[in-house]
């Protein structure tokens, strides 16, 4: 008999094909059946464990709201102390801009609140 999964030629005494380590005679009177595919699921963390992490490792993230508005307030403020330093040695105007100075204040407040917020 020949085993039908190897082909390996068995002698008549056995039942198990030595090769592919089979029963012959079980599945030379079964019909061969499709393998199921093994699906795994992938690992989901649960609330539980998010919530570990987070309070195990505190961080501060800074959002782009603060930094835009620092970045906007020292613009601002040194336009206006360079416009300030030469209109003093010269004795002419000076600008204040106090509307870069208003944005950049608006974008770090609402930065710090979104950050809290989470």
């Amino acid at each position: 008999m020949d085993c039908p999964k190897c082909g390996y030629v068995m002698q008549p005494f056995e039942d198990d094909c030595p090769r592919c380590a089979r029963m012959a005679t079980k599945l030379a009177n079964q019909p061969q059946a499709k393998p199921k595919p093994i699906i795994t699921p992938s690992p989901q963390p649960t609330v539980y464990h998010e919530q570990r992490q987070r309070d195990a490792a505190p961080s501060f993230s800074i959002n782009g709201n603060i930094i835009l508005g620092l970045v906007l307030m020292a613009i601002g403020i040194i336009i206006t102390v360079v416009s300030y330093s030469s209109a003093s040695s010269t004795g002419g105007h000076y600008s204040i801009f106090w509307g870069l100075v208003a944005v950049g204040l608006y974008r770090l407040i609402m930065g710090v609140v979104q950050t809290l917020r989470g």
